[in-house]
């Protein structure tokens, strides 16, 4: 097995950094229950990432630095010390971030005439109807970013009467449960 990049610093059998170009943070590491975190944006291919491992000098790794792993469940790195009287296990965990997209992909009614604007910028959405369309009763149909989720959802209908002076709203929530964005 090939140690991968070795540095100056650190313990025997350590791992020192872990990377992933995919990565959206550096890794945690904890060096007392020898466990590795690290994150990578929702739909990735964990099933194939190269990490490159920095580990003590000299040491050598299994899997090595730079070698395909499937992180779709934790991996075990065994880490051997230079004088090869020292091994130590880390556990390396990949997560997949949720998503914090909060954004109407596509939003449209049936009595939509030409095309729709969705200002993803200012949230709002810009929808050109026949004069004899009775707007108090429209049904829209939307997709909104992956994972989101809306306090209204698509097919449920709702009244545009009021929208020159009170913009009808909706708020999105991204995959992530946390982020919110107002419509």
């Amino acid at each position: 097995t090939d140690g991968g990049l070795a540095c100056p610093e650190g313990g025997e059998a350590e791992i020192l950094r872990f990377e992933l170009d995919e990565e959206i943070a550096p890794a945690e590491i904890d060096d007392e229950n020898h466990t590795i975190t690290i994150s990578v944006p929702g739909g990735s291919n964990i099933t194939e990432l190269e990490p490159t491992v920095f580990i003590s000098r000299g040491a050598t790794s299994n899997p090595a630095s730079e070698t395909t792993v499937d992180f779709s469940q934790p991996v075990v790195y065994a880490v051997s010390s230079e004088d090869g009287n020292t091994q130590q296990d880390w556990t390396v965990t990949v997560t997949e971030a949720l998503n914090t997209a909060t954004d109407f992909i596509s939003f449209t009614f049936t009595e939509a005439e030409g095309p729709v604007f969705i200002n993803l910028d200012n949230h709002a959405i810009a929808i050109k109807v026949n004069e004899d369309t009775d707007i108090s009763i429209l049904t829209p149909s939307f997709a909104l970013s992956s994972g989101a989720t809306s306090n209204l959802g698509s097919g449920v209908t709702r009244d545009f009467s009021q929208s020159q002076d009170i913009p009808v709203g909706y708020t999105i929530t991204a995959e992530d449960g946390i982020t919110k964005q107002n419509w």
